[in-house]
Order: C-alpha cells, then structure tokens, then sequence
C-alpha cells in the first residue's frame, strides 16, 4: 500500500474529520475534498455493535483502529482482511475523483436521445451550468435528440452522429418509446432495448467514449404507481447492464419523481386546476420548463456537480476576511455601519430567464447547485441594503448575514436581474439559446435542402456565425469582480440606486454586449464627472485626494473599461483606484467600435485638447487599450505620437487583419465614425491605416509600450497581435514588452489583477 494512501485513509480516520464531509485534506501533494462516505465505510470506522436478530443470518460489521497512532505500530490489531481493507480504498479512491465534475475540458458532449431530449432544453441547461461554474474549460456540445426514437434508433446512428463528431461524453435517454408509450411494455421490446443499451455502452467503451445511460424521464402518471412499474423495472436493468459492460448510469426516473411529488402536493392547496404546476405538456410524456429543468438537475447532480459555487466570510465588526472558498476577496474596508469589498469569483451561479427561480420551489438548485453565499459576522441589530455594482441586490437582517446567505438568483425586483452575475448568466442564456436555434437551421438545411444551390453557403455564414457566438459565450460567462456594499439600513448615507433594466444599445454596441448608454460609477478615492466631446459622451474622473504633481493620468479604450460597463460592473476597478489613490485622473470617451479608423482619432484628438486645457491633464498621456480598444488607442496613438507617454495593452487588437477581419473593418463602425471607404479601397489602403503597420512615429517618440495577451486567445490571437507588434516596433528602434499569460483565452482575472501592468501604468 503506498505511503500517500495510508496518509489518507489517517485523515479520514481521525477524530478531527470522521464523520465529516466537504472537508479539504492534502493527499499526494494536492487538496482534495471529503465529498461523501457511504454509511457502509462509516461503520468500519466505528466500535461493533450488536446487531438484531431477524430472519436472515447477520454479522457485525468489521472495524479499522481510529486511535491517533501509526497504523503499523505494535497496538496494531488487524481486524479485517485485506480485501476489506483494499476495497475502502478504492471506495476512497472514487470519492477523492467525484470532487471533479464530469465534464472535463476539452470534451465533446453529445445528449443522444428521443423527443425529449430533441427539445433540447435540458441539455442547453447543462451548457450552460458548466459554462458559467467552468468558464475555462473549452467544452463543446451537441444535441442528437430525434423525435420518436428508440435506442435501437441511436444505437444505428453512433457510427455517423458519434464516432464521425468527435464525441468524448455521451448522455443516452431512452425508454418512453422503446415500449410504445406503454402499449408496447413486453419482454420482446424490453430485451431490444436492453440490447441497444449494451451495444452502445460497448461500441463507445471501445472508442474511449465516456458513456452516461440515464433512464428513461417519468411520465405524469401517478408517481406512487410508476415507481415499480415496467418502465422503470426495465431502465433499472438497462442501468444494471451500462454498469456491467463498463459504462456510468444516473437515475433520471426516481430524482424526477421526487420533484414530481412535491409538484403534486403544492398542487393540493390550489382549487383552480387550470393553474396546477406540471412537470409534463397536456400528454403526460413531454416534458415541460419545469420537467426539462428537472431532468437537468437530474443529469448535473448525476455528473457530481458540486453544491457550492463560491463564498465568503467577514467579521464584521472588525472588517475582517475570515473564509473565502471558490473567489477572491480584495479591497475590504468600511465602518461598523458600512461594509466594501470587491469579490472575484473562479466560477458563476446558474440562472436563465427571468422567473426561472419559480422552479426552485420544487427543485433545490439553489442549495444543490447554486450556494453563492455571503456570510457577515457580528453585525449591529439592524437591517442592511446590499448593492453590487451600484445596484441593489436587497435587503437582509444582521441575523440572517450570521446565518449566511445564498445570493445566487436574489433580485430586489423579480422582473429584472439581480446580481451582475444574475444579468450575465441572463446573457448567456440568449446567446445559448441563439446558437442552438442557429444550429437547428442547419440541421434541417442539411438534411432537407442539401441539393440547394443556396445550401452550402448558407451553411458556411452559420459555422462563421457559430464561432462568433461561441466566443460571445465564452466572453459574457467569465466572472468578473463585483464591488460589494453593505449599508446599514437607517444610516442616511444608504445608497438609493435605482434597479434600472438593461439599457436598448445599437447593432454595433451589441456586437460588444457591454457597453453602457450612460456614464455612472463610484470609486474609492474619485469622482466622476460627464462630459460631452463632438456629442460623444465622455468623462474624467478625478482624485478626490492628493494629485499628481505631474497631472498625470490614464486613458481608457474602450471608454467603458472606466465607468460601470452595461451589466453595472466596473472592470478595471483594481487599476484605477490605485491610480485615483497615487493621484493620476483617468478619463475616456465613446468612439464606439471604431477600429482606430481617421474619424474617430479626430474626435479622441479634441477630447485630449479638451481635457488637458479644462483640467490641466499631462499633455502625454498614459493609455489602456484592451481587446477591439487597441485598434482604437493605437489609431489614434500614431497619429498624435507627441500626445503619449506609454501605452498598456490587455489582449489587444492591432492588426485589423487578425480582428476584426477587413469586411467587420468597414461594417463595424457607427455612421460618422467609419471609415468611408469601400472593401476594395480599404484592401488597397491597408498599411496607411492599420496599426501594426504605422509604429514608426510612435518610436521616434520614444512611447513605452507593455501588453498582456493569454497564449490560448482565440478572439484576438497573441501572436498575431501583441507578439507580431512588439518585434515590429523594437525593429523601429522602440521598447516593448509582451506579459504572456500560459493556458489563458480571451478574458480571465488575470488580465484585471496584473502587477506587471500596473506598475507599468503608474511608475516613472
């Protein structure tokens, strides 16, 4: 037995965590957690104990020695027998691996099944979930649902659906339709589903599939009645044989039926039959949002989905971070009446639509699935407002913030969201839901209007289409730090902000999804003032404390990055409140998605002019430009080379080549601000507007340049970006430095917490 086993099993054993789970231990030079110990090891932690006569023969179960001591000293007395002993081991062994999600990064998951999963709801559900918990992980998936399938049906269809889409996790729900709904429920139907079932498991263990058999979803029959009926007798013995021919099963049926039960017992207090709840559609088998919600958390609790998304302790009377699990807590000040802090979060809780937390009065996601808790200690009696972000979340009793709160889907008014967490999983719910539609089409064009001459490039506008929307997904789940305010209820300083719905924005602006309509923020150690530049809006931000001798002071593209973003977060919020605190202004202004075209480095040129005259602002700049605001920092940046000190970079664009691809060039731009040229013309021009090719001024200017870009960007590749300018500009006799980010993609807290690029912003 090795030595990092028998450690293990002494932490498991000893008086300080048996009999506890979710506890973190180090085992193998890595922290696990305790997730769970089936009765059955527990007793053999425990002294024997008598056990009561009955018509069958009994033992008592054997016991390991628990006593603070090493297991091979001489007080050692062997009570079990090897077998005993190894097979605990491997039960440890499993329980130390379910600490892990099922899904893993870099797979394929594909939801093979009949009708039900065909109306893809469940399955959009699951993506989701594990894009928001695992926003690093590359996962892609596929529907295969089909309307009246068997498993005989999907088992013919592995070979060209499966094998041929480079599927690694397979989901596979049959059973409603391989007995005819019920007027088929006998042994020769029975054993053609088992059959299919094996062969399956069989075919994908032969490929290194990792194959998931469900049973089959319960019908709306009484659930006291179909719990022992063929159905779920015979998925019971197709679960029985995916496990025996090397597959992993989830009983789909009896989670759903205790979900069923406790629809069926709210509905008793109702007399108006028309509103009873429902986890079916009017026949009984299909299910409904709520059925399809139910069968998802099924599915993810089967997928050992962890309960805890992140959470975080204070005491609050001394303003003091006790616990943090699964985020960062940075920034925590305040007084016994008012509490701050800013959270970043590894991973975000599932939410959808709105009034998609109705369906937790009967399906515990929120404490199953979804614990994003807050817990503040020692707090005066008395209510507090929590607001993240400027906006109210809402309002809770010193009492209820000892016990700890889930803040996952609160909402200070159900019609809109809550957290800014709430309003991205919102997001991305409409982008899933985008995609999967985008994805019907094509399905449908394949297979019904593939002779088309109009087929194939149509199909070829929805793959470009497809990875756009992937990489918006990607981009809209990556957590983000919230500020945190807590305020005493009856202190007249309580903030009143008004819960405002999502602001309309432009085509342009949508292709962004974050830019806000209106300029609002609140720093620690600034104040905010609008103004208006050629009727853009615009805005400097003040140091309410001590200010550069120098008036030095940062300039942000894309303007947002610097004011509350359209989810009401402040992105930046960690650079500019050291650099209001070490006395620089920050300001910007909307040129919107411009791609440093002539017309917007116009506008940028007299926002300069305006704000170094009015405030008295350093006449060269420090500049920030992050993702499309390279194109437009640098457009203007080598234009006014005489008007910048030094530009940070944060996975910028600087090849319109790269991103956003010359014909986004010319359609991206709000009118006014584009580049009037025609796609032909453009191509002709190139090199007199693309940044990459106009570095020359800015090195003759002596311009410091210093750019972190993630090895793994996708959106706006490093090489072709940040690492291609930097050896462009050094041949141009200038310096630059790339920070690259290993294992990084477009987005990550990384880009947000970078030393290297604040010290490069605010250093001599």
């Amino acid at each position: 037995m090795s030595l990092p086993w028998i450690g293990l099993w002494r932490r498991l054993t000893n008086g300080k965590t048996r009999g506890k789970t979710g506890l973190p231990i180090e085992f193998a030079g890595k922290s696990v957690k305790i997730v769970a110990r089936p009765r059955w090891i527990a007793s053999l932690l425990e002294s024997p104990k008598p056990t009561a006569k009955t018509n069958c023969q009994t033992t008592a179960a054997p016991h390991l020695p628990v006593e603070d001591e090493p297991m091979f000293s001489g007080k050692f007395r062997p009570l079990v027998s090897t077998t005993v002993i190894m097979a605990a081991f491997a039960l440890i062994n499993s329980l130390v691996e379910a600490d892990d999600f099922a899904i893993r990064d870099g797979d394929t998951v594909a939801f093979l099944g009949d009708s039900i999963t065909a109306a893809r709801t469940y399955g959009k559900l699951i993506e989701n979930y594990t894009l928001l918990r695992y926003p690093d992980r590359k996962v892609q998936f596929i529907n295969l649902g089909k309307g009246g399938e068997t498993a005989a049906g999907g088992l013919a269809r592995l070979e060209k659906d499966v094998f041929g889409r480079g599927v690694t996790l397979l989901t596979v729900a049959y059973g409603i339709n391989d007995i005819g709904w019920g007027f088929h429920a006998d042994d020769e139907h029975r054993q053609r589903y088992l059959n299919s079932i094996r062969d399956i498991v069989r075919q994908c263990r032969a490929r290194s599939i990792r194959v998931v058999v469900c049973s089959a979803a319960i019908t709306g029959a009484d659930p006291d009645k179909t719990e022992n009926d063929f159905l779920q007798i015979m998925c019971d013995d197709g679960l029985k044989l995916a496990r025996e021919n090397g597959g992993q099963t989830i009983d789909v049926q009896r989670t759903m039926r205790e979900i069923q039960r406790r629809v069926l017992k709210a509905n008793e207090a109702v007399t108006d039959v028309s509103k009873h709840e429902s986890l079916h559609t009017a026949d009984n088998v299909h299910l409904s949002d709520l059925g399809q919600t139910a069968m998802a958390y099924a599915i993810l609790k089967g997928f050992a989905a962890p309960a805890q998304v992140s959470s975080v302790t204070i005491e609050g009377g001394e303003r003091k971070l006790l616990e943090a699990s699964g985020c960062q807590i940075t920034d925590l000040t305040g007084t016994p009446e008012r509490l701050e802090f800013t959270r970043l979060d590894d991973g975000l809780p599932l939410n959808a639509q709105t009034f998609f937390a109705l369906h937790f009065r009967f399906i515990p996601i929120p404490e199953e699935l979804n614990q994003y808790q807050l817990q503040i200690k020692s707090l005066a009696k008395a209510d507090y407002e929590l607001t993240v972000e400027g906006r109210k979340v809402g309002t809770y009793s010193a009492q209820q913030l000892e016990q700890g709160v889930n803040l996952s889907s609160a909402t200070a008014d159900p019609w809109v969201p809550g957290g800014p967490w709430d309003a991205q999983a919102n997001i991305l719910h409409s982008l899933t839901e985008a995609r999967d539609k985008l994805d019907l089409s094509a399905r449908l064009t394949a297979e019904y209007l593939s002779q088309s001459a109009a087929a194939a490039p149509y199909l070829a506008e929805v793959t470009r289409s497809n990875l756009q929307l992937e990489a918006m997904q990607r981009q809209i789940a990556k957590p983000r730090p919230y500020r945190f305010v807590l305020q005493k209820v009856d202190d007249p300083k309580a903030p009143q902000a008004p819960v405002k719905a999502p602001a309309k924005m432009s085509d342009a602006e949508r292709a962004v999804r974050m830019v806000p309509t209106q300029i609002a923020g609140t720093y620690r150690g600034g104040e905010l003032q609008e103004l208006r530049v050629h009727d853009r809006i615009a805005y400097v931000v003040k140091p309410t404390g001590k200010v550069d001798p120098a008036k030095r002071w940062l300039w942000e593209f894309p303007f947002w990055l610097g004011v509350n973003d359209g989810f009401g977060s402040l992105q930046h919020r960690h650079y500019l409140e050291q650099a209001l605190a070490a006395g620089f202004h920050v300001a910007g202004i909307d040129v919107g998605p411009s791609c440093g075209s002539p017309a917007a480095a116009a506008v940028c040129q007299a926002f300069h002019e305006r704000v170094t005259d009015e405030f008295g602002l350093n006449r060269r700049a420090r500049i920030m430009g992050q993702s499309h605001g390279g194109l437009i920092a640098y457009g203007w940046a080598f234009r006014n080379p005489t008007c910048v000190e030094r530009i940070a970079g944060i996975c910028p664009a600087t090849d319109f080549r790269s991103w956003p691809t010359l014909p986004n060039v010319i359609n991206f731009p709000v009118k006014g601000l584009d580049y009037k040229l025609t796609l032909p013309e453009l191509t002709d021009r190139i090199t007199e507007f693309n940044p990459v090719d106009n570095l020359a001024p800015l090195a003759k200017a002596g311009v410091k340049i210093l750019h972190i870009h993630g090895d793994k960007d996708e959106v706006v590749p490093m090489n072709a970006n940040s690492t291609e300018i930097a050896r462009r500009y050094q041949q141009s006799g200038g310096t630059a430095k790339i920070v690259v980010i290993e294992g990084l993609g477009h987005g990550g807290q990384e880009l947000y917490q970078s030393e290297p690029l604040l010290q490069f912003l605010l250093s001599d």
